[in-house]
C-alpha cells in the first residue's frame, strides 16, 4: 500500500532489520534512476539478521556482471561505482560514472557512463527521442554536444589506478582512528552501527526496568536480564571482535595490505574510504571526497 502523493510509486527495499519504503516521482525518466521524495523506515520483523545481511552484500559487491570461462576470462575494474568523469561533474554538477570495457587489443578502460549511452544521431533514434518528448518522458544519460566534445574519450584502466594506488600508499592509521576503521571493516556501517545497538540495548534495559516495577516479572528475572544487558554493553565495541583481533595488525603497514588485496576487495575498500573518485579528459585523478575518519589520513 503506497501512502505517497499522487502519481508517485512506492517500493519497499529491505536493509537489514526493516524494511524502508522509498516514494519516487513518476514519470521523470525513461531509465532506472529515480528521485528519492521521501524515505520511510519500516516496522517489519526482519526474515533474515542484519549480520547475514551485511555479509551477502558484501559477497555481492564482489561480483562481476562478466562471466567467466575458459574461453572468457574474468575482468575487474577496481574504479567501478567509485570513479566519476571530472568533466560532467564540471560542467554542471552531474555525477557520470566511469564505466569499464575491454578494448580490441585486450586492454582494459574506462569511459564516462553518460558519453557512451549519448543517444546515436540516426533517424531511428531522433523519431524516439521526439516521441518520449512528446508524451513527457525525458531521456536519462542525455548530453549535449558540448558537453561530449569536451571529453577525452577512453581512458586506460591501468594509468587511472595506478594514481589510485598511489593515493592509497599516502594513508597513515593513527591508533585512536583504528576503532573507527574496525567499525567500518566488520559492518560496512563505521560505529553507527555500534551506536545503534546501544540504543537498543539501552531501551531494552528500561524497558526491563519498567516490567519490574510494574511488577509483571521477579526479582531474580530482572537481574538476570539487566546483568546480561549490562555484560553486552560493556564488550560492545570493534576490539572485541574476534576478527578484528585478527585484522588489527594489519593496519601497522595499510600501503603493503591494499597491494595484497585482489580487484575486487580493492573495490570494496574504495567505496568506504571514498565518496567519489574524479578523473579528467586525460584520466588524472583532480579530485577526490573522502569519508570521514579517512578524509585526515591522507599523509
Amino acid at each position: 500500500m503506497c501512502f505517497g502523493p499522487a502519481g508517485a510509486t512506492c517500493l519497499a527495499n529491505r536493509t537489514g532489520n526493516t524494511f524502508q519504503v522509498r516514494i519516487f516521482k513518476k514519470g521523470y525518466h525513461m531509465s532506472n534512476a529515480r528521485n528519492i521524495i521521501q524515505l520511510l523506515p519500516g516496522v517489519h520483523e526482519p526474515l533474515i539478521s542484519r549480520e547475514l545481511w551485511e555479509r551477502n552484500q558484501k559477497i555481492r559487491q564482489q561480483k562481476l556482471s562478466t562471466p567467466t570461462n575458459s574461453q572468457h576470462t574474468r575482468r575487474e575494474y577496481i574504479l567501478t561505482g567509485n570513479g566519476l568523469c571530472a568533466v560532467c561533474y564540471e560542467y554542471d554538477g552531474r555525477l557520470s560514472s566511469l564505466r569499464g570495457s575491454t578494448g580490441g587489443t585486450g586492454t582494459m578502460y574506462y569511459r564516462c557512463a553518460d558519453l557512451q549511452d549519448r543517444p546515436k544521431q540516426n533517424v531511428k533514434r531522433r523519431m524516439a527521442t521526439k516521441h518520449l518528448a512528446e508524451i513527457g518522458i525525458e531521456e536519462n544519460h542525455s548530453i549535449s554536444s558540448e558537453l561530449a566534445g569536451l571529453h577525452g574519450g577512453i581512458l586506460r584502466a591501468d594509468r587511472l589506478e595506478l594514481q589510485v594506488s598511489l593515493l592509497m600508499d599516502r594513508i597513515v592509521i593513527l591508533p585512536e582512528w583504528r576503532e573507527d576503521i574496525l567499525a567500518y571493516f566488520l559492518g560496512g556501517e563505521g560505529m553507527a552501527a555500534y551506536d545503534r545497538e546501544k540504543y537498543n540495548l539501552s531501551t531494552m534495559l528500561a524497558r526491563y526496568r519498567d516490567l519490574f516495577q510494574l511488577g509483571h516479572i521477579g526479582k531474580a528475572e530482572y537481574e538476570s536480564k539487566t546483568a546480561q544487558i549490562a555484560r553486552q554493553l560493556k564488550i560492545l565495541t570493534p576490539l572485541s571482535k574476534p576478527e578484528a583481533k585478527v585484522a588489527l595488525p594489519l593496519l601497522d603497514d595499510f600501503p603493503a595490505l591494499w597491494r595484497q588485496l585482489s580487484s575486487g576487495e580493492k573495490r570494496g575498500v574504495l567505496k568506504i574510504v571514498f565518496d567519489g573518485l574524479f578523473f579528467d579528459e586525460g584520466g588524472k585523478l583532480v579530485k577526490y571526497f573522502a569519508h570521514e575518519p579517512f578524509s585526515g589520513m591522507m599523509a
